[in-house]
């Protein structure tokens, strides 16, 4: 949305005769790039705020992005976001992070879609949730942490996040305190408590799990 000046450096040997330059309006940088001999973005590509940080530091090829791309928190020096692309395709690796350098999220991308397994940390490294997910759907087996490590939620969802099958609880201490049995629709009847045992299912109210 904001007007800027592009000056091409051709002429002039204090410039490489592929490099561009963009501003803002207040005639701060706002893009610095190079370009082939057809004009398209080739090789190293940053974006800036109007403030003066790094907000994106990428690669280009034939005006695709290809390779890695880091995107910065607003003090343009802590990295946000770490991802690889292939041709203007999300492949490999995807990484998240807290502004304090640890670890939000890692998961892998193929063609562009979210595929196996996402792990999102808490901000000491410990593991809060694991999800695996299909073509960008979560999908499968995935599992919920208490901050301490043990395992709060342990099931399967089934096209998107909608509990699917059997689904267990846990207290802090790690000890089994509900087993529960989900339809399509992500309804879930308990069918065990350590207090009841098995429970017949033929006599219960159905509840949605609340997590």
């Amino acid at each position: 949305m904001y007007k800027y000046l592009i000056f091409i450096c051709i002429l002039f040997s204090a410039c490489a005769a592929d490099e561009v330059t963009t501003t803002f309006d207040d005639g701060s940088i706002k893009e610095v790039f190079s370009v082939n001999k057809e004009g398209q973005k080739d090789g190293v590509y940053k974006l800036f705020r109007e403030d003066g940080t790094l907000y994106e530091e990428s690669n280009y090829s034939n005006d695709q992005l290809n390779g890695l791309r880091r995107v910065y928190f607003p003090d343009g020096v802590q990295v946000e976001i770490e991802e690889l692309y292939d041709h203007d395709v999300m492949e490999g690796e995807h990484l998240v992070y807290y502004p304090s350098g640890s670890k939000l999220i890692e998961v892998n991308f193929t063609e562009g879609k979210m595929n196996g397994l996402l792990t999102k940390y808490f901000e000491d490294g410990n593991v809060q949730e694991t999800v695996t997910f299909v073509d960008n759907v979560e999908m499968g087996a995935f599992k919920e942490y208490y901050a301490n490590g043990q395992v709060q939620w342990e099931g399967s969802f089934l096209n998107g996040d909608t509990e699917f099958g059997l689904l267990k609880q846990f207290d802090e201490s790690g000890e089994l305190i509900k087993k529960m049995m989900c339809d399509s629709l992500g309804v879930c009847q308990t069918i065990w408590t350590p207090e009841k045992g098995d429970i017949d299912i033929q006599n219960l109210n159905l509840s949605k799990p609340k997590h």
